[in-house]
């Protein structure tokens, strides 16, 4: 029985971990967007984090 909690308690806190980050980069897309800042470098921690999860980057290019 003991076991089974603990299980339970375990995925519990793992779904919630999961969904908050979940959260955290909806709501990161979402100020990006309203910014209309993607051609832009990041702007704050979460959005860099948020960058790095997806894998979106600003190219640094000379334009000539």
């Amino acid at each position: 029985m003991a076991a089974s909690l603990l299980v339970l308690i375990t995925a519990v806190f793992l779904a919630g971990a999961a969904f908050g980050t979940f959260l955290m980069i909806l709501f990161s897309i979402h100020a990006a967007e309203r910014r209309m800042s993607l051609r832009t470098g990041s702007t704050s921690r979460a959005d860099l984090a948020t960058r790095q999860f997806l894998g979106v980057y600003v190219r640094d290019e000379v334009r000539r």
